[in-house]
């Protein structure tokens, strides 16, 4: 991408109004690892909460700006950005670290068939994954960040965001290949997760 199109791409972000504004990935070749970092300001100063899935030097650009509201990176992501190998109980130390230095409002770390970690201001927790006969891993990080926004989205508590998206992971599982979860599988592992009847998370309901 050339110069002129980063900040195309970048004045576009600044205009969209939105309470979430997610961004995810790797960057294409020519954008500078401080991309993620400056996205984060310019939609920020328009009041939406900044999620971030990436991994590397963005990740590492984008925490050091801090203003995060949510970022999820995998096991091995953090643990290449650590620099090196983490038991879950170090991981979630570094976790409250990076909390307490104000890098980022929520930190998801999420750990395959483990389950995963949160840490914000109100505490760490380190949940198992909820247990389902998996047939693919596909797309289940990106589940379990979507669930854990949708949940931030409805007002939820972090905690219970937390386990919308382990329910979103768990659901995407259950999926063969690359195919999406289904909203019957999402309601009632999310109604599991949050130990309540949940009628409100089907997909496309309420306009979400």
């Amino acid at each position: 991408m050339t110069a002129k199109e980063v900040a195309a791409a970048l004045e576009a972000a600044a205009s969209i109004p939105c309470d979430y504004f997610v961004a995810s990935g790797s960057l294409p070749p020519g954008v500078s690892d401080d991309f993620y970092a400056r996205l984060c300001k310019a939609v920020t100063e328009l009041g939406a909460r900044f999620v971030l899935d990436t991994s590397g030097p963005p990740l590492t650009a984008a925490l050091d700006s801090g203003g995060i509201f949510l970022v999820k990176p995998s096991r091995g992501e953090f643990e290449k950005f650590g620099g090196r190998r983490f038991t879950a109980k170090e991981l979630a130390g570094e976790a409250e670290r990076l909390v307490a230095a104000g890098k980022v409002e929520n930190l998801a770390i999420t750990l395959g068939g483990d389950g995963a970690i949160l840490a914000n201001r109100d505490g760490t927790m380190i949940s198992p994954a909820i247990p389902v006969d998996a047939c693919s891993a596909v797309g289940a990080g990106d589940s379990f960040l979507a669930g854990m926004v949708y949940g931030f989205a409805l007002g939820r508590p972090a905690e219970q965001a937390f386990r919308v998206g382990l329910a979103g992971g768990a659901a995407a599982v259950l999926s063969c290949g690359s195919d999406l979860a289904k909203p019957e599988d999402l309601e009632r592992l999310v109604g599991a997760a949050l130990g309540e009847q949940v009628h409100d998370l089907r997909v496309g309901r309420d306009g979400a």
